[in-house]
């Protein structure tokens, strides 16, 4: 069967389609630093193991076990927390929503040459314990390296964001790829610099880095700003339910998340976590709403 692909030109209004396409929102220039930020920040991060929660835990398409992303990263990285909260990003995502946003979530994933892809979900089967509805939420990939079929770039289908699409064994929030196979997929081609932002109803995964260079994106989720606890919410979930999955993992000790101040905490994925205790202060960028008024 062949695939049936959206092209750029046919992809449908924000309205109708929860997807939106924007190119050159950063400098060629701009982009450069931003590489640069995002090698400085990988290196200095201590204790990159399975067991600290903070780093994406992949397996490669060689059997081995690889670190593919940092999540969250806005509470040690103030570049990458005031990157999220850049009005270019965040006017094109107040506009989407309709109203003034918050940062709920964020991740770099840095997807090196083996890397395998991301199984096909919506965002919203794992974001709306936090409180916002899949509506009340988007996601904007931004591409830092050229993001290609080859690298394992990002696939959408915003056609198929209204349907009920069966899910794989064992996991319920997610879509089995079979559902897809006779979807409508859009698959843009991103230049650093350009970013695809597409709210929590739309499925999407990706496929494996079959390249011989990384293909790195830094993925920032907004929720309407009245959901001022979204972030504390998801993220006491998300580590409690990584350090069960892990408990048993390569490392074979318990998981932990170091905080900004250097500070290591052991996750009890049975106790719920003190947000700050877990992930310190990011300051006020972390937590501010952005409004047209600013």
């Amino acid at each position: 069967m062949a695939i049936r692909r959206i092209s750029e030109s046919q992809l449908r209004p924000w309205a109708e389609s929860r997807t939106s396409l924007h190119r050159e929102i950063f400098s060629s220039l701009e982009m450069e630093h931003i590489r640069r930020q995002a090698a400085q920040l990988w290196d200095a991060l201590p204790e990159r193991r399975p067991s600290n929660v903070r780093f994406g835990l992949r397996g490669s398409l060689d059997d081995e076990w690889i670190l593919d992303r940092i999540d969250p990263l806005a509470d040690v990285s103030p570049f990458f927390r005031d990157l999220a909260m850049d009005r270019r990003l965040t006017s094109i995502a107040q506009e989407c929503l309709g109203g003034d946003v918050i940062l709920m979530k964020e991740k770099l994933i840095f997807k090196p040459p083996g890397a395998p892809g991301y199984g096909a979900h919506r965002d919203g089967a794992y974001f709306c314990d936090a409180g916002p509805g899949e509506h009340e939420m988007l996601t904007v990939a931004l591409a830092l390296d050229r993001a290609s079929e080859e690298n394992g770039a990002l696939k959408l289908y915003p056609e198929s964001r209204r349907k009920q699409l069966a899910s794989p064994p064992g996991e319920a929030r997610d879509i089995a790829e079979s559902a897809l196979i006779s979807e409508a997929v859009f698959q843009p081609e991103l230049e650093p610099g350009d970013a695809v932002f597409f709210d929590c109803s739309v499925p999407h995964n990706s496929a494996p880095n079959r390249s011989d260079q990384a293909r790195r994106g830094y993925f920032i989720t907004y929720a309407l700003a009245k959901y001022h606890s979204a972030r504390s919410r998801f993220y006491d979930r998300y580590f409690r339910e990584l350090a069960a999955m892990r408990r048993n993992g390569p490392d074979k000790e318990p998981c932990f998340v170091i905080d900004a101040k250097g500070r290591k905490q052991v996750i009890d994925p049975d106790k719920r976590l003190a947000w700050h205790d877990c992930v310190s202060d990011a300051g006020p960028g972390e937590w501010r709403s952005v409004s047209s008024a600013d």
